[in-house]
């Protein structure tokens, strides 16, 4: 079920083998990229490089949710028809240049911004750090 498909996908993305990958069948993913990350570290250019990951580019619409610090609010089960349908997007950038540096005005979706919940940092940078990426 959904652990195995979690494990597969997860595997595949911290691979960067040229082994045939995992089919995603999940909601659609997008990405607006500001190419300010280490290419090689970074999750979202993984998630690209292996195809599950579209870019949007600016001034483009989202037809889902876009994962901001810009929300107003935290992502929840009640996005639940939204992120199936139209899916879930990111901003791909460095957290030290977000700051003035990102034109969230040029970013628009159709469900709005949300932030994400209580988190704890799991990448070998800022490992086990709360509500740090």
């Amino acid at each position: 079920g959904y652990e195995k498909a979690y494990a597969e996908t997860e595997r595949d993305v911290n691979s960067d083998s040229d082994e045939e990958s995992f089919a995603y069948t999940g909601p659609p993913l997008g990405m607006w990229e500001f190419d300010q990350t280490d290419k090689k570290r970074d999750t979202g250019s993984k998630l690209k490089r292996h195809g599950y990951v579209r870019e949007i580019h600016l001034n483009s619409r989202w037809g889902g949710i876009v994962m901001s610090s810009n929300g107003q609010r935290t992502v929840s089960v009640e996005d639940k028809d939204l992120v199936e349908c139209g899916g879930v997007a990111c901003v791909n950038c460095s957290w030290a240049c977000v700051d003035g540096e990102v034109p969230f005005q040029k970013m628009k979706s159709v469900g709005g911004e949300r932030l994400l919940p209580f988190l704890l940092a799991s990448n070998p940078t800022k490992y086990g750090q709360p509500m740090v990426l």
